[in-house]
């Protein structure tokens, strides 16, 4: 955000002030921050609330589906295939509809899906967890954490949508499930408070290049950044 005049007469100072904030970004990363917790509280507290109503599992979904439209709009790239994109926002559209179909017609087939969403939502969980523990545990520099860290948060916001409008059958299937997704909500925290610190690395394909101080010499370097 930049303050200045008009234009300095000849012998004026010139008053300028730089304090390096881009109003944009601030407000987007203050909208993910405060719709991530809400959408991992809504997971961790499952099992002690009574069953959601319509409207809810709708805020609920439709919150986790904002959040990671932000998080894809912040990260600066993700470590997926680019045909996979159309895929994860399919993903994150048809649950609202679940959630809000009220056509006697589907009726069938949505509590058909609804059931079945569970073995949606536990590969997009795993695949989180995974990215999320890259991440924390790899060795990569900071510019790829960066990129698994909202890789695995996004990931992880689509499986939450899955689970919110999740109606398992059998005791053992629920239960682990609502384990699972709180234990994914936890994660998902931290990750995108991590995220958001971090500065992110370029798309992995494309090359990352880095200046260096070298005898006194500004130089480029190209750093690789294969994919995987």
């Amino acid at each position: 955000m930049t303050w200045g005049g008009a234009g300095p007469a000849a012998g004026e100072h010139h008053g300028h002030l730089d304090l390096g904030i881009d109003i944009g970004p601030v407000v987007l990363r203050i909208a993910l921050l405060a719709a991530v917790p809400a959408v991992a509280g809504f997971a961790m507290l499952r099992w002690a609330l009574p069953e959601p109503s319509r409207r809810a599992v709708a805020w609920v979904v439709g919150a986790a589906a904002g959040a990671a439209t932000l998080e894809l709009l912040l990260s600066g790239g993700l470590d997926l295939r680019e045909q996979l994109v159309p895929v994860l926002l399919a993903a994150l559209a048809l649950p609202m509809y679940l959630a809000l179909s009220r056509d006697p017609r589907f009726a069938p087939r949505v509590a058909t899906a609804r059931r079945g969403a569970v073995w949606v939502f536990w590969p997009l969980a795993v695949v989180a967890v995974l990215r999320l523990g890259a991440a924390w545990f790899g060795t990569s520099p900071p510019g790829r954490t960066a990129t698994e860290l909202h890789t695995g948060v996004v990931l992880g916001l689509v499986a939450i949508a899955w689970f919110g409008i999740a109606r398992p059958r059998g005791r053992v299937v629920t239960i682990s499930t609502r384990v699972g997704a709180a234990v994914l909500a936890l994660g998902l925290v931290a990750g995108a408070a991590q995220a958001m610190v971090l500065r992110p690395g370029p798309p992995p394909g494309l090359a990352d290049v880095q200046t260096v101080d070298v005898g006194g010499a500004a130089l480029d370097v190209v750093v690789p950044n294969p994919p995987g």
